[in-house]
């Protein structure tokens, strides 16, 4: 059953009731989360955090594009699907509830191994905080909870990306520096 429909989500042009609180993924709430202030929730990405200001967060660290509500709920519904299989895409926000504002988030990516007795590592991505709310230890929060679910999904290390100028807040975070991060970034229309 998809929720897509060229031009909105099953013939409208915005969310309907039924999916907006469609989640990502299922999660049980770990420790971590006991610690957010009050009127703030952690909680696994909702199809709805479209508008919710979740790609706005997202834009506070990278480019996010110019995809649309459709876009958005394409790429949504595949991460969602692939999950329902194995867990695979953990994103994780923060909403300050009472605005209904997305203020964090974060991402983690199970990969399965061969190596390590046909393991698990898991790769965050994507970490970000509003900058009007930074300096809050949301950042810290996302991220350790995010170790958490990797250990509980039976994750044998837990693996980053970070600047140069993130790498004491990834340390505080328990992480310690290894080896040489490469990368190859396509252009358009070159190989």
């Amino acid at each position: 059953n998809t929720i897509l429909q060229k031009g909105g989500y099953r013939g409208s042009s915005s969310l309907s009731k039924t999916n907006e609180r469609m989640y990502l993924f299922t999660e049980e709430y770990g420790t971590i989360t006991d610690t957010l202030p009050d009127k703030y929730v952690m909680r696994p990405l909702a199809l709805a955090d479209y508008h919710s200001g979740f790609c706005d967060v997202l834009s506070e660290l990278t480019i996010v594009g110019d995809g649309d509500e459709y876009d958005f709920a394409k790429r949504f519904e595949e991460m969602r699907k692939i999950n329902e299989i194995k867990d695979t895409y953990l994103i994780i926000v923060i909403e300050d509830t009472e605005t209904g504002i997305i203020v964090g988030c974060a991402t983690l990516l199970l990969e399965l191994k061969f190596i390590h007795s046909n393991g698990k590592v898991g790769h965050i991505e994507d970490v970000v905080v509003k900058s009007s709310v930074r300096g809050l230890n949301f950042g810290r929060l996302l991220v350790l909870r995010l170790v958490e679910m990797a250990a509980e999904k039976g994750c044998y290390k837990v693996i980053l990306a970070s600047s140069a100028s993130n790498i004491p807040f990834y340390e505080k975070c328990g992480f310690e520096k290894k080896d040489f991060e490469m990368a190859y970034y396509f252009e358009k229309g070159k190989l």
